[in-house]
């Protein structure tokens, strides 16, 4: 079986990689012999990463000729299908999942956290797709909520756990967590990790998560930001910071 995976990979945001290494590596285990082509920003990267094919996402000649020649879409997870970090990315998205389609192949919404979609537009296009996927799972009621509303009904729709959720960490990445911390003292207390991003509708968050971090340093415990997207949420933590 081959299988395309279209996502927002290879753009280095740690959440986004987590999420194809557990994909792959639950789909590994089922099915062994299952092969990968990934649509991604940066496809040398993500094929030594990950162990999989890799195309430009951008190159829409190699996407569809990717898509005729495997057997499955799995689109997602993430928030992928959003129109307010940018008015293009959901039209992509949708874009390929209609090339898979005209492919002659399923697809699958995976494990999906969908919103907000403001526009008129972007609704029509999430319908008009949506409703010929053949499985659509979500990671939140929310989103099922907000697929209802639209009217995408045909589907299966389940809400599921984050496929991240099924990762285990090799032994080699124990073993970094573990110099990490011991490089930067964080062994022997308690810790509180944040993880801050920069996020259209949400203003004026800054202080008060920055207060309630004060007192939690103030109880004794240590507050470590981690970056999911670098450089963008390390400047978005120094602001809280």
């Amino acid at each position: 079986m081959r299988i395309a995976l279209s996502g927002y990979y290879g753009f280095d945001n740690a959440g986004d990689e987590a999420l194809l290494k557990a994909i792959t590596s639950s789909i590994r285990r089922l099915a062994p012999e299952a092969e990968f082509v990934v649509f991604s920003g940066a496809p040398e990267k993500t094929s030594s990463e990950h162990g999989v094919q890799a195309v430009y996402y951008k190159n829409p000649f190699k996407v569809w000729l990717e898509l005729c020649q495997s057997d499955l879409l799995i689109s997602g997870g993430g928030s992928i299908f959003q129109d307010v970090t940018s008015p293009r990315s959901l039209p992509y998205y949708i874009s390929v999942v209609a090339l898979a389609k005209l492919a002659g192949i399923p697809v699958i919404f995976y494990a999906q956290g969908v919103g907000p979609i403001k526009r008129y537009f972007s609704q029509f296009l999430m319908r008009l797709v949506g409703n010929r996927a053949d499985m659509i799972t979500l990671r939140d009621e929310k989103s099922l909520d907000l697929l209802w509303e639209m009217g995408i009904i045909h589907p299966p729709l389940l809400v599921t756990a984050d496929p991240v959720f099924s990762l285990q960490p090799s032994a080699e990445a124990e073993q970094r967590v573990s110099d990490l911390f011991a490089r930067h003292d964080l062994t022997g207390q308690p810790l509180v990790g944040v993880a801050v991003r920069q996020w259209q509708p949400l203003e004026g968050y800054q202080a008060p998560l920055a207060r309630v971090l004060d007192n939690l340093a103030g109880q004794g415990y240590k507050i470590v930001f981690i970056p999911m997207a670098y450089p963008e949420d390390a400047g978005e933590s120094r602001r809280v910071a």
